[in-house]
């Protein structure tokens, strides 16, 4: 980005950016981030009595425990029993939902295709 800025194809030093558009500053959408296993195991990793032992856990082997537990619960657990429900009634409910059900099953295309 400096280079760019220094050769003058756009602005890359934040004190020169202009922001423009409604503030947002005291926008809430709701999000909550909360703690999961993993990232309190994280936490110990990397701020508490084990970030001494950072490259034993990730520069050998033993980073492939870490690689097959996110699999697990994401894939194994978190997807299949809470998300796609979720994900199911999202596409069911709202507009952009109905659009991705639509690009999915190739709906998008047949009325493009009626419609020329």
């Amino acid at each position: 980005i400096n280079v760019a800025h220094n050769d003058k194809l756009g602005v890359g030093d934040p004190r020169e950016i202009k922001i423009v558009g409604d503030d947002i500053s005291k926008e809430s959408w709701g999000f909550q981030v909360g703690d999961n296993g993993a990232s309190m195991i994280g936490d110990l990793m990397w701020f508490g009595p084990l970030k001494g032992m950072q490259k034993l856990f990730f520069h050998t082997p033993l980073v492939n425990v870490f690689i097959m537990g996110s699999e697990a619960y994401h894939d194994y657990y978190r997807w299949p029993l809470k998300d796609r429900k979720v994900f199911e009634n999202w596409k069911a409910t709202t507009h952009w939902g109905k659009l991705f059900r639509d690009y999915e099953t190739g709906e998008v295309w047949k009325r493009l295709e009626q419609a020329a």
